[in-house]
């Protein structure tokens, strides 16, 4: 993930979700390390970038509302009866491409982008719950990178500590 933390470094990681289906077809190895950490310190070092745009298909109030409401019941459903990651990873696809896509202000920029991050956290804590650890680092490495641009601090220290509890869980102490 040597990617730059700005716009286009967030639109490279979300273009890594466009396959509906490119999960099942692949499985990912848990990282650890620099690898792991060092995501960490370049939220940390890195200010939040500008996220509007000027393309057509201006995102509107309504659209921003169904994804915010949609994010809440994702969380509800995990909390309630437990993982359901294929629907949260497809709403997080749907996000993604409003952000790829679609026009927006600011605002509504870091709205989508932090709507993002959470569908990112909660189908990280999913697969996570599952055994699929490698997959979970990667959806909460994208919800880290997601919850920067939305310069949402409390979310990123949110993923952040879900992603050390993972390590401590792996055994993996000095990358928690």
């Amino acid at each position: 993930m040597a990617l730059a933390w700005d716009r286009s470094g967030l639109l490279a990681i979300l273009n890594g979700w466009t396959e509906r289906d490119m999960l099942g077809r692949r499985s990912f190895a848990a990282i650890t390390g620099a690898a792991l950490t060092t995501p960490a310190w370049n939220l940390l070092d890195t200010p939040a970038p500008g996220l509007a745009t000027t393309r057509t298909g201006r995102v509107g109030e309504p659209v921003i509302q169904l994804v915010e409401e949609t994010v809440v019941r994702a969380q509800q459903i995990d909390d309630q009866q437990g993982s359901a990651l294929e629907f949260v990873g497809d709403q997080f696809r749907a996000v993604a491409g409003i952000l790829r896509r679609d026009s927006y202000d600011t605002d509504t920029g870091r709205r989508l982008a932090t709507a993002a991050a959470q569908l990112a956290q909660t189908a990280g804590f999913m697969a996570y719950e599952s055994k699929r650890d490698g997959e979970a680092q990667r959806w909460y490495l994208t919800g880290l990178r997601a919850a920067h641009a939305a310069a949402d601090h409390p979310l990123a220290a949110s993923i952040l500590s879900l992603m050390s509890n993972q390590a401590a869980t792996l055994g993996r102490t000095s990358d928690a």
